[in-house]
């Protein structure tokens, strides 16, 4: 349950080698950490090719998401901007979620974990009230909006809304396209993320070494005979 590079580096390591092939379920990182955490990258790479077994990521974004969007993608004539949005419930991961987000830390704790952040409201020592650079905590719930262009000039606007859900609440994926032409979106409401997410991570067989989405092939279709 942990979604960046770093923490699940050392369990990396152990199954590299064990000479046990690594799929990260829940690191979003992984799918693409050659750009955010490069040294650690290649050096996990080189171990993994060195043993002769794969370490990488998948599960709902990998297919969910990004399979999808290329998949999409082919029905537009040009793509100038995407702007895409998923939620799901916090509540199902507990304390490493909590941690992740700086819940429990006190303020000198959490400027020292996030260098980048603003000043923190001053509520009480040990704060659930945060706000730091790209994140909004809104008491029960996180909006972590995230907006860059690529290379080639296109415009992407995201948000990954974490929350406890009420009564009547559903994780959901919602994504559209900008450019020629409009209206080529998609959305999924109530969406099953933990089975999704272990579909997609059986489906996937990568070759050795740390291997991230770009990689990738499309993952095998679904068979009624297995």
């Amino acid at each position: 349950t942990t979604a960046t590079q770093t923490p699940l580096a050392d369990k990396a390591d152990i199954c590299a080698r064990a000479k046990v092939n690594a799929i990260s379920l829940l690191g979003e990182e992984v799918l693409f950490c050659y750009s955010s955490s490069p040294i650690l990258t290649q050096e996990l790479d080189q171990l993994f090719r060195e043993n002769g077994v794969s370490y990488t990521g998948s599960g709902l974004t990998d297919v969910g998401v990004c399979e999808v969007l290329t998949t999409m993608s082919s029905m537009m004539h040009q793509v100038t901007g995407l702007t895409g949005l998923t939620k799901g419930n916090v509540d199902l991961y507990g304390p490493i979620e909590s941690a992740a987000f700086g819940v429990g830390l006190t303020p000198s704790e959490f400027q020292k974990e996030f260098p980048s952040s603003r000043s923190l409201p001053q509520r009480d020592e040990r704060s659930y009230f945060l706000l730091f650079q790209r994140m909004d905590c809104q008491g029960i719930g996180i909006n972590s909006p995230e907006n860059f262009q690529t290379k080639e000039g296109v415009t992407i606007e995201c948000s990954a809304i974490g929350k406890i859900y009420l009564e009547g609440e559903g994780d959901s994926i919602e994504c559209e396209f900008h450019g020629k032409h409009a209206g080529v979106k998609f959305a999924m409401n109530d969406v099953p993320f933990p089975q999704m997410t272990n579909a997609a991570a059986i489906a996937r067989d990568p070759p050795t070494g740390s291997i991230s989405s770009d990689q990738f092939g499309y993952v095998p279709r679904y068979e009624h005979s297995k």
